[in-house]
């Protein structure tokens, strides 16, 4: 029954096709008057339609019910030039063999579905002929693209500065989109990097197989540009390569690799950019001011770009950026391992010199903003900061390298922006808070002599806070006996002194130095604050004082002792010679000259 059937469809469809193909031949027999009227009728003419496959399908599918040229139809065209008619209005026989071939096509399918259905009542199995597979572009590795990079960045390099001498944004857009291409057919699994691999590893890709020629010459080259133009740079290239959310979703993802290496390479050759471009990249990459999960993997791998070339920079990108984060009760582990394996590598050894050296060439000299150092001993040592006990935890293990970093990087560095701060910090509501500042101010005045002379200019207006220091200083008096011991303290204390009994008399008045960003200065001060803070200095003088007279009496008290002694010997030789006799003549034949040398 199945094959009757489908025999009686073939005979169905060659009787359509043959009635179709006559009607196109014989359409050229037709008059051509009713196709001149209609033509001044309408002062139209209608597009000449031509029988395609569409229309193939529609026989098919049986809603091919009228003429394609009813409209037009060449037995309406009876009067006129016959020639003209013609030429204009020809009909493309081609649609018939088009048509023809399309048949052909699905006899050959009829006929196969045929013998498979012939197959399958014998029992027996048609295997279907073997689907011809296109040949697939080979791809190039990272090593090899890599590579073929270094043999002509040079040479690329020196023709964009010969071509925009004077466009440096051009010059810098070419280069990244000679990267683009040099690794458009170089795939690297970006989700994998960042999730799989190890912080170290991480950092150092993809812009690690790149030969060391071609990091030279592209970083000596970034580093000549004006700051501006690769803030900008900087800014398009991490919207373009590393958005989170692609611009179309319908879209396919495109790995940039080339976009990503230019990326590292531009932040490693000037890593204080960071500064003025990841505020604005995350804003974008946030929403109700959380940042993207999506987003912060990448995030944490764009900021640890700085790592291997200005530390320092890092350490205050993270304390900006990424130690906010740690507050965030739903962040995921992973990110929260993330962050401290950053600073961990931040306070490596490796790093620590760097940072150090650093500090001690800028001008600031301050890596870490007054309210990231808030932050800190907010959330290692206040109990209501809301954070996990585990992140606490955590946190306190880095602290101590991390405060070392932060307030003593070197013995002359000048804390005139953070002593003010942690004065301030020692009369907050957080007890814990404001220990830790007593604490690390003492310290501070131990350690570091300039703290002496920053102190001296905020001590008026901060009577509280000195007093708290004072007592402090008074009490670890002896465990910091050495570093205290100095005349450089010991006239600050005296000083101090003097002061106090000025203003005591009415003799000193507040001046603005020190007081603060407003300047504004407290008209009258807390004479019992003043009276305490003259006591402990008092007393503060005088343990000072008798610590040091050992160590100013030492040697006289030596040089008595042998002037007593040689005394007393000379006095009993003088009364009674005989107990010396032998020693002496042992002295003289010491001291008589040898006949014989």
């Amino acid at each position: 029954y199945q094959s009757t059937e489908v025999r009686l469809t073939r005979i169905l469809l060659s009787l359509q096709m043959s009635e179709y193909a006559w009607q196109v031949a014989g359409a050229k027999g037709k008059t051509k008057a009713a196709k001149v009227a209609q033509t001044k009728a309408e002062k139209v003419k209608e597009p000449k339609v031509k029988a395609k496959s569409s229309e193939f399908a529609a026989i098919h599918s049986g809603s091919f019910s009228s003429p394609l040229w009813s409209n037009d139809s060449p037995s309406k065209r009876q009067n006129g030039d016959d020639a003209d008619v013609e030429d204009e209005d020809e009909i493309d026989m081609s649609a018939i063999v088009e048509s023809d071939t399309l048949y052909s096509q699905f006899e050959d399918i009829q006929d196969r579905k045929l013998q498979a259905a012939a197959a399958a009542q014998n029992g027996r199995e048609v295997k279907k002929p073997p689907k011809e597979k296109k040949p697939k572009k080979p791809k190039r590795s990272l090593i090899q693209a890599s590579t073929e990079l270094g043999a002509d960045v040079e040479s690329y390099i020196v023709e964009l500065e010969d071509k925009y001498k004077d466009n440096i944004e051009v010059q810098l857009n070419g280069l990244a989109d000679h990267f683009e291409k040099a690794f458009r057919d170089v795939g690297i699994k970006w989700e994998k990097i960042l999730s799989e691999k190890e912080f170290s590893e991480r950092v150092a890709l993809p812009a690690k197989e790149l030969t060391d020629s071609t990091r030279q010459i592209v970083n000596r080259w970034l580093k000549a540009k004006p700051k501006a133009a690769m803030v900008k740079l900087l800014t398009t290239l991490l919207k373009i390569a590393f958005s989170p959310v692609p611009a179309d979703p319908k879209t396919v993802p495109v790995s940039h690799t080339g976009l990503k290496i230019y990326t590292q390479l531009v932040i490693r050759a000037q890593p204080s950019i960071l500064f003025d471009s990841v505020p604005e990249v995350a804003q974008e990459w946030s929403k109700k001011g959380r940042m993207l999960v999506s987003a912060q993997p990448t995030f944490i791998w764009v900021l640890s770009q700085a790592i291997p070339s200005s530390p320092a920079t890092a350490l205050a990108l993270w304390s900006e950026h990424l130690l906010p984060m740690l507050t965030d009760h739903t962040l995921p582990n992973a990110i929260r391992d993330s962050i401290f394996a950053y600073i961990e590598a931040v306070l490596s050894k490796e790093s620590l010199p760097l940072i150090k050296s650093e500090i001690k060439s800028s001008s600031t000299e301050v890596p870490v903003s007054i309210a990231a150092v808030e932050r800190i001993l907010t959330l290692t040592h206040s109990n209501a900061s809301g954070v996990l006990p585990q992140v606490r935890d955590r946190l306190q293990l880095v602290y101590s390298p991390l405060q070392d970093t932060i307030f003593f990087p070197h013995p002359t560095f000048n804390p005139r922006i953070y002593f003010p701060a942690l004065l301030r910090l020692m009369d907050g509501r957080d007890p814990a808070i404001g220990t830790e500042a007593v604490r690390i101010l003492t310290a501070m005045v131990a350690r570091n002599k300039r703290t002496l002379s920053v102190w001296g200019d905020v001590y008026a207006v901060n009577l509280n806070s000195s007093r708290i220091l004072l007592q402090s200083l008074l009490e670890n008096c002896s465990e910091l006996r050495d570093k205290l011991s100095t005349n450089a303290f010991v006239e600050r204390v005296r000083s101090f002194i003097k002061l106090n009994e000025d203003m005591l008399a009415g003799k000193h008045k507040l001046k603005a130095k020190g007081a603060g960003k407003d300047g504004a200065v407290p008209r009258s001060f807390d004479k019992g604050d003043l009276e305490a803070c003259h006591l402990i200095l008092k007393e503060l003088d005088a343990k000072l004082q008798r610590k040091r007279e050992p160590e100013g009496s030492w040697l006289a008290l030596v040089v008595a002792f042998l002037l007593l002694a040689i005394s007393a010997v000379c006095a009993a030789y003088l009364y009674d010679p005989s107990p010396f006799t032998p020693y002496v003549e042992q002295v003289k034949l010491l001291l008589a000259p040898n006949p014989n040398p």
